[in-house]
This record gives C-alpha cells, sequence and structure tokens, in this order.
C-alpha cells in the first residue's frame, strides 16, 4: 500500500491492484496523519480484515485526523471511523 496524502493510497497484491480515492474534510493540522494511516492499517490487518478494506478504512481515520489540532487528538475511535466509511 502507498499512501498519497489527500488524494488516498493504492494497494497491490499479487493479483490485484485497487485505488482507494481520498475523502474531502476540512483541513486543519496534517501532523500525524500518516501515522494514522499506518496505525489503523496495521489494527485492521491484525483483525483479520481484507487488505483493500483496511486501505479504505485507514484512509477515513487518516482524513479524520487531519479535522483536529494535534497528533493526539486527531485519532478518532474505530465506530466512529466506520460510521464515516459507510455514511452514517
Amino acid at each position: 500500500t502507498v499512501t498519497m496524502g489527500s488524494e488516498g493510497s493504492e494497494t497491490w497484491t499479487r493479483a490485484e491492484h485497487a485505488r482507494i480515492c481520498g475523502h474531502r474534510v476540512s483541513i486543519v493540522d496534517t501532523t500525524g496523519a500518516g501515522d494514522t494511516f499506518n496505525s489503523s492499517f496495521v489494527y485492521c490487518m491484525t483483525q483479520g480484515m481484507d487488505i483493500f478494506r483496511a486501505a479504505a478504512f485507514s484512509n477515513m481515520a487518516a482524513a479524520d485526523s487531519v479535522t483536529r489540532v494535534g497528533p493526539k487528538s486527531g485519532v478518532g475511535s474505530a465506530d466512529r471511523i466506520w460510521k464515516m466509511l459507510e455514511g452514517k
């Protein structure tokens, strides 16, 4: 998986490739966005999630993280991220 900031990410396996689009949000502070993506991705993979679903979740988590100031305040709960991803 390669992250591309506000443009989302691209994920490859031996058999598949997917481009996951970024999300439009009001950016306050980008500090920690990459760390949020990476930690979210690792979390998803340790839960046995499909790699492409993990990338989608991680894109949303990173987008959400830039809407608040500072790296610690930017981390949203998994429930919050799922609701955002599902449009609820």
